[in-house]
């Protein structure tokens, strides 16, 4: 558990209020969903997929 001052301090992106506090997980990550969307869409292109965008769904 963080105190403000502790996020700041780790964190100095962030300007929290002096009540906030935070969880730290060390082992936590981060997810980029465009990064894995756009990774599906190359590895579907290479597995021969036909790839389309922007189509109007008809039911």
């Amino acid at each position: 558990m963080l105190d403000a001052p502790q996020i700041a301090a780790r964190f100095p992106n962030f300007t929290p209020q002096p009540t906030d506090i935070a969880l730290y997980e060390a082992k936590a990550g981060l997810a980029r969903p465009e990064l894995t969307v756009r990774a599906h869409l190359e590895l579907a292109k290479r597995s021969g997929a036909t790839l389309q965008f922007e189509e109007p769904v008809l039911n």
